[in-house]
């Protein structure tokens, strides 16, 4: 089940909403919201890793080639210990998109990003 991170690939996630569906209502009520928690839980899952990998590759092209002071008056990493992942932000205001709704202020500024002076 799921990807080399272990969330569910498109199709695992197309026949969970087809399951999740297809379940009766009535006294299954409940077998339903389970079903459909655990789908929630499951795209979660996989927009996080999606933004991990996305933010990874952002921290490592903006310490590799930093941006101009025109892209902001300060850029700086934030570290996610819920996620063991990190974002880039302009403010030091944590503002966590793994989290955006649960724990948006959970995380901290670990670095600046130099800018380029030109």
């Amino acid at each position: 089940f799921g990807n080399e991170n272990g969330a569910p690939d498109a199709g695992e996630l197309a026949r969970l909403q087809a399951a999740a569906s297809a379940l009766p209502a009535g006294e299954d009520a409940a077998a339903a919201q389970q079903a459909s928690a655990a789908l929630v839980a499951a795209m979660g899952a996989t927009r996080r890793d999606a933004l991990k990998a996305l933010s990874r590759a952002t921290v490592a092209m903006a310490e590799q080639e930093p941006p101009s002071a025109a892209v902001a008056s300060q850029l700086l990493v934030l570290y996610c210990p819920m996620q063991d992942a990190t974002w880039l932000q302009r403010t030091e205001a944590v503002a966590n998109p793994y989290y955006a709704t649960e724990m948006k202020t959970c995380g901290e500024v670990t670095r600046p990003i130099a800018l380029h002076s030109h």
